[in-house]
Parts: structure tokens; C-alpha cells; sequence
């Protein structure tokens, strides 16, 4: 299935609230972040999720 830039923007991504990774592994039904282990765990829009590791970092995580 192919998706249209608008749709795979809506698709949610999850993160760690505490350092931003998108790392994020299930295991033992327990969602944890790969890179500093939190299990604050949240779910939001790619675009969203951008705003906020730019707000915390002063640079996009990927530059166009």
C-alpha cells in the first residue's frame, strides 16, 4: 500500500518523553526507550513529535 505524504504524516509514532528517542521496544508487553530506558512512553504525530525535539535540541532531527 502506498501512502500519500499527508497520510503517513498521520500515522502515530511513539517516543520516550524523556530524551525524545523514537527507539522505542516492546518486551514482555512493557513499551521502554532503547537509548536511556524510560518507560514514559507517549504517542503523537511525526510532525508533533519534530516540533518537540527541536524545541529540546535548537535543530530539526532531520534536515530537508
Amino acid at each position: 500500500m502506498k501512502y500519500s505524504k499527508k497520510q503517513y504524516n498521520e500515522i502515530p509514532v511513539y517516543y520516550c518523553s524523556s530524551c525524545l528517542s523514537l527507539k522505542i521496544i516492546t518486551l514482555d508487553e512493557q513499551d521502554f526507550c532503547d537509548k536511556c530506558g524510560s518507560i514514559d512512553i507517549k504517542r503523537t504525530s511525526i510532525d508533533e513529535w519534530e516540533e518537540l525535539y527541536e524545541e529540546k535540541n535548537s535543530n530539526k532531527y532531520l534536515e530537508e
